[in-house]
């Protein structure tokens, strides 16, 4: 076969599931040879149809199909201006078709016009989704016992519009928002209407609490973060600085006494040193409540004698590594000569 040449390009939309595609055929001057190509943009597939039909189709139809490269080229720089998703999608549709009538020129796979294959098999993933965690539950065992070993994953309880009602600013217009209200994060404790604004600590997010020495800003994350840390069995670390090691052990004894026992105890009694029977039993109970949690990694505290901005970084690539997904840096300041 030669002097092949593209007679036709259609584009074709179709919805298997509700999902819109758009494929690709490129039919050729040589009967009952044509190539097929997918130029799937499901947002915006009726772009993807128009540009095929209206711009590309004009452009090469007539051209020999053995020029992959130079027709990739010509459709490339049709549009003048720099091409985006529509155009590229377009374009990749019409280019897997040429490979595909390229290969059933040659009698072999594309696999093997591009260099053979470099492995025996794929891997894949199916995606598993459901109106609950129990339904998503149930569709991932369904896929385990087909054997499948990668499931993607998502229900509507994960994306936040299941337990919440959405939250918007306002004079907001209407519309569909997405809020995280309803994700099983890290809310801060006691908290209702930050929670409300901010969904807690979202994991991979960094929270700043800022301002002057002493206006209670370790005393905010402790009590915002320690409490939550126990009631969803997460794992907590704390960094220190030099200056704020004893002052967090003092700090957690009164937050201890106070929230875990019930026990009325005021910082200033733990810093002055002055213990009645009474008092001296509760810290005992305190430090050896905190001793238990240190023991089952629920609360790490790493104290640095010096701080560098690097080790802390080191400290929790460490940590995030064995499954910690929340730390307390407390104080952050720029290392030491730094500017």
């Amino acid at each position: 076969m030669s002097n092949i040449k593209i007679r036709d390009i259609r584009a074709i939309a179709t919805a298997p599931k509700g999902v819109d595609l758009v494929v690709v055929k490129v039919e050729t001057t040589e009967p009952g040879l044509y190539g097929l190509g997918c130029a799937t943009f499901t947002q915006r597939w009726q772009a993807v149809v128009t540009a095929l039909e209206v711009n590309l189709k004009p452009i090469l139809v007539g051209r020999s199909v053995d020029d992959i490269e130079d027709l990739w080229e010509s459709a490339v720089g049709s549009s003048y201006w720099r091409r985006g998703p529509v155009l590229n999608n377009a374009i990749s549709g019409v280019d897997e078709a040429l490979w595909d009538i390229k290969g059933k020129m040659a009698g072999m796979p594309v696999y093997q016009l591009l260099g053979g294959r470099c492995r025996q098999g794929a891997a894949v993933y199916r995606h598993a989704h459901g109106e609950s965690y129990a339904d998503m539950k149930e569709e991932i065992q369904k896929y385990i016992d087909q054997g499948v070993r990668y499931v993607r994953v998502g229900c509507k309880e994960m994306d936040g519009t299941a337990l919440a009602p959405i939250v918007k600013t306002d004079g907001a217009k209407e519309g569909a928002y997405f809020t995280n209200a309803g994700m099983p994060e890290f809310p801060y404790n006691d908290m209702p209407l930050l929670n409300k604004e901010t969904g807690g600590q979202l994991t991979g997010n960094i929270t700043l609490i800022g301002g002057l020495s002493n206006m209670g800003k370790t005393t905010l994350a402790r009590s915002l973060c320690i409490p939550t840390t126990i009631k969803n069995g997460d794992k907590l670390v704390i960094i220190l600085n030099e200056e704020g090691t004893k002052k967090w052990q003092r700090e957690l004894l009164v937050w201890v006494a106070n929230n875990i026992y019930k026990f009325d105890l005021q910082k200033f009694v733990v810093r002055d040193g002055k213990y009645s029977d009474e008092v001296m039993e509760m810290l005992r109970k305190c430090a050896d409540w905190i001793k238990t949690k240190a023991s089952d990694n629920t609360i790490t505290l790493i104290p640095f004698n010096k701080y560098r901005t690097d080790k802390a970084i080191k400290v929790i690539k460490k940590y995030a590594s064995l499954g910690v997904k929340y730390f307390i840096l407390d104080t952050f300041k720029a290392d030491s000569g730094s500017r």
